[in-house]
């Protein structure tokens, strides 16, 4: 090692070219990386698909939010075809499938509101 100020620097094989001078070889200490750029095309793909990769994630990890429960004076009592209460039971069975799906989707993990 030869000591420069603050730095050593590894010698390799001492000169050849003359036996009285012993100038030694310096042995680089760092390899230097070349980075190849890439096509505006690459690149743009690898943003959509990143970005698209981000919103399967987003969508998957929301929880679907349940449905409105009617208020006592919205159904009228009169016995509807499509009362206000099948309506929301019907929104219930959805979010109860919508939910236990997320869950299968998440590995399992119970996620509700």
């Amino acid at each position: 090692m030869i000591r420069l100020g603050s730095k050593s620097i590894p010698t390799g094989l001492l000169s050849q070219n003359s036996s009285s001078s012993r100038l030694p070889l310096v042995v680089p200490i760092h390899r230097s990386t070349i980075k190849m750029s890439k096509s505006k095309e690459e690149s743009i793909i690898e943003e959509e698909e990143e970005e698209e990769k981000k919103k399967k994630r987003d969508e998957a990890s929301k929880v679907p939010s349940p449905p409105e429960k009617p208020l006592p004076g919205d159904c009228c009592g009169s016995g509807c075809v499509r009362c206000v209460w099948d309506i929301y039971y019907d929104e219930l069975e959805a979010y109860n499938s919508a939910i236990e799906t997320h869950n299968k989707t998440n590995h399992g993990e119970i996620k509700e509101r």
